[in-house]
This record gives C-alpha cells, structure tokens and sequence, in this order.
C-alpha cells in the first residue's frame, strides 16, 4: 500500500485526533492557564480517552495487525491507569504519585506515538 492509502481510513484520523487531543490536555497543564486549567486537562484527557476508545471498538478491531491491535489495547489501558493514578494523587494530595503521574504520562504520550507509527508502517508493508 501507499501512503496516501492510509488517508481513506476513519481509524487514523481518530488515532491522530487523540494524540492532538492529549497533547492540548497536556497543554494546559504545561502552561497553567487558564485560571481553570486544572479542568480543561481532566476533560481533555478523559476525552482523549473516551475517543481512542470509541475508536478502537468501532473502527481498530476491522483493520488493524495484530502487533497493532496488542499495542493498541496495552496503550489504552497505560493511558488509563495513567489518569486513574492522576485522579488518586489529587484526591489524596500525594506528591510521589503526582510526580509518578506526570512522568508516567509522558510515556504513555510518548508510547501513543510510537504506536500510531508502528500502525503507518505496518499499513505501509500490506
């Protein structure tokens, strides 16, 4: 396949979605504004979740490879316990696990990245 191919899949628009999704989360965070950032990152985040989600269910299942597909699942479920632990170390002010939180975020990021182009390249070598 061709690279132009993998624009004629809703599945990669979503999965782009979402990593821009989550970097605006990631955003306000970063940049502590607006006054109500702390907000806009639980939505953005949770959203970002609820999409890659959505889109996994509805369209991943039909078209990825199965590297992909366990990548997939595994990067979900990070990204989950990612802010579920984000939810426990505010509510339990805890800075350990706040700190643990941001870090581990980043690599869930990071890894969500890395998956979406293992997925290009494996469409690529169909």
């Amino acid at each position: 396949m061709d690279i132009l191919g993998i624009f004629t899949y809703p599945f990669f628009y979503l999965m782009v979605m979402v990593l821009i999704i989550l970097l605006i989360g990631i955003y306000f965070v970063l940049s502590h504004k607006p006054e109500n950032w702390f907000f806009y990152h639980k939505l953005f985040m949770g959203l970002g979740l609820i999409i890659a989600i959505i889109g996994f269910i509805v369209l991943g299942v039909l078209s990825l490879t199965l590297i992909n597909l366990i990548l997939g699942v595994l990067t979900i479920i990070l990204l989950v316990l990612s802010i579920m632990g984000g939810f426990i170390a505010n509510k339990q002010q805890d800075n350990k696990l706040r700190s643990f939180h941001i870090w581990f975020g980043r690599a869930v990021y990071i890894i969500a990245t890395i998956v979406l182009i293992i997925g290009i390249i494996t469409f690529l070598l169909k």
